[in-house]
């Protein structure tokens, strides 16, 4: 009888291993990461600060991430938009609270990455920013650059 305890010990302990390995294997294949600026290349998971655009002139900052899953990605932050007044470089930003969902994966610089994000304006967007940004709900298509 100790013999078969046993022996069902080892093979409960070999199964729960392989279990584990499994599911680190699955979770990593399955990752969706931020290409950072535009760029799937500059990847980021759950990144506190995602940089939407290229040059620099929009982020969201402070981002606290409530569901991070296959299809999609869901949080809020503070929306930062540079004002480019006289220009982006010597601009100013203005910042709102708001909420993001980053949606439409694909397969990018062999990486899953997101490709949509929508940004909501909490209270209306803030006074100040030229553009599409004006609008209480905004979409921008993501890593738009080639792999490097």
């Amino acid at each position: 009888m100790r013999q078969v305890s046993g022996s069902i010990s080892v093979v409960v302990v070999g199964v729960c291993v392989i279990a584990v390995f499994s599911s680190v294997a699955v979770a990593q294949a399955s990752t969706t990461y931020f290409g950072q600026s535009q760029d799937p290349a500059s990847r980021a998971y759950r990144p506190k600060t995602l940089q939407v655009a290229g040059e620099g002139s929009f982020a969201v900052e402070n981002m606290h991430w409530s569901f991070w899953g296959r299809r999609s990605a869901r949080g809020r932050g503070i929306g930062a938009q540079d004002d480019c007044e006289p220009d982006c470089a010597t601009g100013t930003f203005h910042r709102a609270p708001a909420r993001v969902r980053l949606w439409r994966p694909r397969r990018k610089c062999a990486h899953e990455v997101w490709t949509r994000m929508t940004l909501t304006w909490l209270h209306g967007p803030p006074s100040g920013i030229p553009g599409e940004s004006q609008k209480r709900r905004v979409q921008w298509g993501l890593a738009q650059f080639p792999c490097e």
